[in-house]
């Protein structure tokens, strides 16, 4: 009768192996990928102040009066110290 030797698992060394490549590769994407957060954040608080200005343009028009933006936390209440003006 044959004694069958089949491995069903991983070796110690495999998985050390394994593991090391995975934390170079990880060492060098990680950076790349936050900086990639970073700039889609970036991206939609542009978008998202474009879509406010085009609103507030869009309201002027229909109203047929002067509208303005503010800074606000709650929608309510603008708070005009958030915003600085420079000449």
């Amino acid at each position: 009768m044959k004694k069958c030797n089949q491995n069903k698992g991983y070796s110690l060394i495999e998985l050390l192996v394994s593991l090391a490549i995975l934390s170079i590769l990880l060492a060098v994407a990680l950076p790349n990928f936050q900086d990639t957060i970073e700039s889609n954040v970036t991206n939609s608080q542009a978008k998202l102040f474009m879509t406010t200005l085009n609103l507030a343009r869009s309201e002027a028009i229909k109203r047929g009066i002067n509208v303005g933006i503010c800074p606000s936390n709650d929608g309510l209440d603008c708070d005009a110290a958030s915003w600085s003006v420079y000449y």
